[in-house]
């Protein structure tokens, strides 16, 4: 019981310092000393702080108090998408997409921006649905297209809503995606 109780004291100790570098590291990137600020998101980062694990690996991808290295932003984007980052698997996927300092790789490309969907990240969504629609990692599946379209209109993705109005053969059923396409801003969803 006492061992228990120390544990938990411990994770709570480490938590809350965790939080606090992060927040001197979001005060200083925000004054723009990026060096500062890098230091602070680093040691957030050791004690597992997902959101400054992304900020690292943005920050080396960026050079941004730091000298660019895309190996090491993947290494931190990696840490922040596995802890639960949405943003981070979704920049592992743009980097692969783009082959940006990395060999172009769909196939990696897609599971990340499927692992960002799934952590609710309309874009990831939306990006995956893409994917499928055009074949761009393997044969056109224009079922999964759907189902990942879907996907990042439930998550208020307007442009998820607009593409999949298009799909859709049913008129009423396309207008009832447009409606919500134009509701979130997309106003090309308005005119249909």
């Amino acid at each position: 019981m006492k061992k228990t109780i120390f544990l938990l004291f411990i994770s709570i100790l480490f938590a809350n310092t965790s939080k606090q570098l992060f927040n001197k590291g979001m005060d200083a990137f925000f004054n723009q000393n990026y060096k500062k600020a890098f230091i602070y998101f680093k040691k957030s980062c050791k004690l597992n702080n997902a959101n400054a694990c992304f900020r690292v690996g943005f920050m080396y991808a960026k050079n941004k108090g730091v000298k660019q290295n895309i190996k090491k932003a993947i290494f931190y984007l990696h840490k922040a998408c596995n802890l639960g980052n949405a943003r981070g698997c979704f920049n592992i996927a743009l980097l692969n997409e783009v082959g940006f300092g990395i060999k172009q790789n769909y196939k990696i490309s897609l599971k990340y921006f499927k692992k960002a969907c799934k952590l609710k990240m309309p874009e990831g969504c939306f990006n995956a649905a893409l994917f499928y629609r055009y074949g761009l990692n393997s044969k056109k599946d224009i079922k999964k297209a759907i189902k990942f379209y879907k996907k990042a209109c439930e998550l208020n993705s307007a442009a998820g809503c607009f593409a999949l109005g298009n799909l859709y053969n049913n008129k009423k059923l396309s207008l009832m995606f447009y409606k919500k396409a134009c509701k979130l801003g997309f106003a090309a969803g308005c005119g249909k």
